[in-house]
Protein backbone atom coordinates (compact mmCIF):
# COMPACT_ATOMS: atom_id res chain seq x y z
CA UNK A 1 0.00 0.00 0.00
CA UNK A 2 1.42 3.39 -0.95
CA UNK A 3 1.94 6.14 1.60
CA UNK A 4 -0.84 8.22 0.02
CA UNK A 5 -3.29 5.30 0.13
CA UNK A 6 -2.37 4.67 3.75
CA UNK A 7 -2.90 8.33 4.61
CA UNK A 8 -6.21 8.41 2.74
CA UNK A 9 -7.40 5.24 4.47
CA UNK A 10 -6.37 6.48 7.93
CA UNK A 11 -8.05 9.80 7.27
CA UNK A 12 -11.31 8.23 6.09
CA UNK A 13 -11.41 5.80 9.01
CA UNK A 14 -10.08 7.91 11.87
CA UNK A 15 -9.86 11.48 10.61
CA UNK A 16 -6.07 11.43 11.00
CA UNK A 17 -3.07 10.52 8.89
CA UNK A 18 0.67 10.68 9.37
CA UNK A 19 1.16 13.51 6.90
CA UNK A 20 -0.50 15.06 3.92
CA UNK A 21 1.52 15.52 0.75
CA UNK A 22 1.97 19.24 1.48
CA UNK A 23 3.39 18.53 4.93
CA UNK A 24 0.31 19.37 7.01
CA UNK A 25 -1.15 16.73 9.28
CA UNK A 26 -4.72 15.67 8.65
CA UNK A 27 -5.61 16.63 12.21
CA UNK A 28 -4.52 20.24 11.59
CA UNK A 29 -6.52 20.33 8.34
CA UNK A 30 -9.60 19.01 10.14
CA UNK A 31 -9.09 21.52 12.98
CA UNK A 32 -8.94 24.40 10.50
CA UNK A 33 -12.19 23.29 8.86
CA UNK A 34 -14.13 23.26 12.15
CA UNK A 35 -16.69 26.07 12.50
CA UNK A 36 -15.74 28.99 14.75
CA UNK A 37 -17.39 29.24 18.17
CA UNK A 38 -19.50 32.16 16.93
CA UNK A 39 -20.91 29.99 14.12
CA UNK A 40 -22.82 27.07 15.66
CA UNK A 41 -22.93 23.94 13.57
CA UNK A 42 -26.38 23.03 12.21
CA UNK A 43 -28.24 20.39 14.17
CA UNK A 44 -28.25 16.98 12.47
CA UNK A 45 -31.59 15.90 11.04
CA UNK A 46 -33.40 13.31 13.13
CA UNK A 47 -33.07 9.91 11.51
CA UNK A 48 -36.32 8.02 10.98
CA UNK A 49 -36.08 4.58 12.62
CA UNK A 50 -36.00 1.67 10.20
CA UNK A 51 -37.90 -1.56 10.95
CA UNK A 52 -38.56 -0.67 14.58
CA UNK A 53 -39.79 -3.55 16.73
CA UNK A 54 -41.38 -3.23 20.15
CA UNK A 55 -40.64 -6.40 22.13
CA UNK A 56 -42.10 -7.51 25.46
CA UNK A 57 -39.80 -10.21 26.86
CA UNK A 58 -40.92 -13.40 28.61
CA UNK A 59 -41.63 -12.95 32.35
CA UNK A 60 -42.51 -9.28 31.71
CA UNK A 61 -45.93 -7.80 32.31
CA UNK A 62 -47.57 -4.73 30.79
CA UNK A 63 -51.05 -3.21 31.00
CA UNK A 64 -52.48 -0.37 28.97
CA UNK A 65 -52.50 0.73 25.35
CA UNK A 66 -49.55 0.12 23.04
CA UNK A 67 -49.49 2.23 19.87
CA UNK A 68 -46.58 2.09 17.41
CA UNK A 69 -45.60 2.77 13.81
CA UNK A 70 -43.52 -0.44 13.71
CA UNK A 71 -43.83 -4.14 14.50
CA UNK A 72 -44.70 -5.69 17.88
CA UNK A 73 -43.68 -9.03 19.38
CA UNK A 74 -45.21 -10.05 22.70
CA UNK A 75 -43.68 -12.94 24.64
CA UNK A 76 -44.58 -11.60 28.10
CA UNK A 77 -47.99 -10.91 29.62
CA UNK A 78 -49.94 -8.05 28.04
CA UNK A 79 -53.42 -6.80 28.94
CA UNK A 80 -54.75 -3.92 26.89
CA UNK A 81 -55.04 -2.82 23.29
CA UNK A 82 -52.36 -2.93 20.60
CA UNK A 83 -52.48 -0.60 17.60
CA UNK A 84 -49.55 -1.20 15.25
CA UNK A 85 -48.98 -0.12 11.66
CA UNK A 86 -46.65 -3.12 11.31
CA UNK A 87 -47.12 -6.79 12.11
CA UNK A 88 -47.88 -8.23 15.54
CA UNK A 89 -46.55 -11.60 16.72
CA UNK A 90 -48.13 -12.94 19.88
CA UNK A 91 -46.48 -15.78 21.85
CA UNK A 92 -48.39 -15.43 25.13
CA UNK A 93 -51.95 -15.10 26.36
CA UNK A 94 -53.48 -11.65 26.00
CA UNK A 95 -56.68 -9.82 26.83
CA UNK A 96 -57.40 -6.83 24.61
CA UNK A 97 -57.99 -5.80 21.03
CA UNK A 98 -55.36 -5.86 18.27
CA UNK A 99 -55.24 -3.66 15.18
CA UNK A 100 -52.25 -4.40 12.92
CA UNK A 101 -51.16 -4.87 9.31
CA UNK A 102 -50.86 -8.63 10.03
CA UNK A 103 -51.07 -10.90 13.07
CA UNK A 104 -49.53 -14.23 14.05
CA UNK A 105 -50.74 -16.12 17.11
CA UNK A 106 -48.25 -18.78 18.12
CA UNK A 107 -49.17 -21.12 20.99
CA UNK A 108 -51.28 -18.55 22.80
CA UNK A 109 -54.79 -17.27 23.37
CA UNK A 110 -56.32 -13.88 22.65
CA UNK A 111 -59.51 -12.65 24.26
CA UNK A 112 -60.47 -9.62 22.19
CA UNK A 113 -61.23 -8.47 18.67
CA UNK A 114 -58.78 -8.41 15.76
CA UNK A 115 -58.66 -5.95 12.88
CA UNK A 116 -56.11 -6.36 10.06
CA UNK A 117 -55.91 -5.54 6.36
CA UNK A 118 -53.40 -8.36 5.94
CA UNK A 119 -53.11 -11.98 7.02
CA UNK A 120 -54.19 -13.28 10.43
CA UNK A 121 -52.58 -16.65 11.20
CA UNK A 122 -53.23 -19.04 14.11
CA UNK A 123 -51.13 -22.13 14.77
CA UNK A 124 -52.55 -25.36 16.28
CA UNK A 125 -52.09 -24.21 19.86
CA UNK A 126 -53.59 -20.72 19.33
CA UNK A 127 -57.12 -19.57 20.10
CA UNK A 128 -59.16 -16.39 19.76
CA UNK A 129 -62.32 -15.49 21.66
CA UNK A 130 -63.52 -12.45 19.72
CA UNK A 131 -64.38 -11.26 16.25
CA UNK A 132 -61.80 -11.15 13.45
CA UNK A 133 -61.91 -8.71 10.52
CA UNK A 134 -59.00 -9.28 8.15
CA UNK A 135 -57.78 -9.42 4.58
CA UNK A 136 -57.04 -13.15 4.88
CA UNK A 137 -57.23 -15.85 7.57
CA UNK A 138 -55.13 -19.00 7.89
CA UNK A 139 -56.08 -21.04 10.94
CA UNK A 140 -55.09 -24.32 12.52
CA UNK A 141 -56.40 -23.11 15.90
CA UNK A 142 -59.72 -22.40 17.61
CA UNK A 143 -61.84 -19.31 17.03
CA UNK A 144 -64.98 -18.40 18.98
CA UNK A 145 -66.39 -15.34 17.24
CA UNK A 146 -67.52 -14.01 13.89
CA UNK A 147 -65.16 -13.73 10.92
CA UNK A 148 -65.36 -10.96 8.32
CA UNK A 149 -62.60 -11.81 5.83
CA UNK A 150 -62.14 -9.85 2.58
CA UNK A 151 -60.10 -12.55 0.82
CA UNK A 152 -59.67 -16.24 1.58
CA UNK A 153 -60.35 -18.21 4.75
CA UNK A 154 -58.11 -21.28 5.01
CA UNK A 155 -59.12 -23.71 7.75
CA UNK A 156 -56.55 -26.47 8.26
CA UNK A 157 -57.38 -29.93 9.66
CA UNK A 158 -57.27 -28.94 13.37
CA UNK A 159 -59.13 -25.63 12.95
CA UNK A 160 -62.47 -24.91 14.54
CA UNK A 161 -64.71 -21.86 14.19
CA UNK A 162 -67.69 -21.26 16.46
CA UNK A 163 -69.35 -18.28 14.80
CA UNK A 164 -70.49 -16.91 11.46
CA UNK A 165 -68.08 -16.55 8.54
CA UNK A 166 -68.37 -13.93 5.83
CA UNK A 167 -65.68 -14.29 3.15
CA UNK A 168 -64.95 -14.12 -0.56
CA UNK A 169 -63.43 -17.63 -0.82
CA UNK A 170 -62.77 -20.50 1.57
CA UNK A 171 -60.62 -23.61 1.67
CA UNK A 172 -61.25 -26.21 4.34
CA UNK A 173 -59.24 -29.32 5.12
CA UNK A 174 -60.83 -32.56 6.29
CA UNK A 175 -61.15 -32.40 10.07
CA UNK A 176 -61.84 -28.66 10.30
CA UNK A 177 -65.09 -27.77 12.09
CA UNK A 178 -67.49 -24.84 11.64
CA UNK A 179 -70.37 -24.24 14.04
CA UNK A 180 -72.21 -21.34 12.45
CA UNK A 181 -73.15 -19.95 9.09
CA UNK A 182 -70.99 -19.29 6.06
CA UNK A 183 -71.71 -16.44 3.67
CA UNK A 184 -69.68 -16.30 0.45
CA UNK A 185 -69.61 -12.80 -0.99
CA UNK A 186 -67.81 -12.15 -4.31
CA UNK A 187 -68.09 -8.38 -3.95
CA UNK A 188 -65.68 -8.20 -0.98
Amino acid sequence: MSKKNLNDTMFSMFGVSKEEENGETAASVVAEEQPKASQPAPAPAAAKPQNSVTYLAPNSMMEGKLQTEGDVEIAGEFNGDIIAKGKVILHSNMQGNITASSLQLLGCSLTGNVSSNGVVMLDRAASVVGNIAAGELISSGKIKGDLDIKGNVALNECASVEGNISTKTMTMSQGAVITGGVKMNNSK
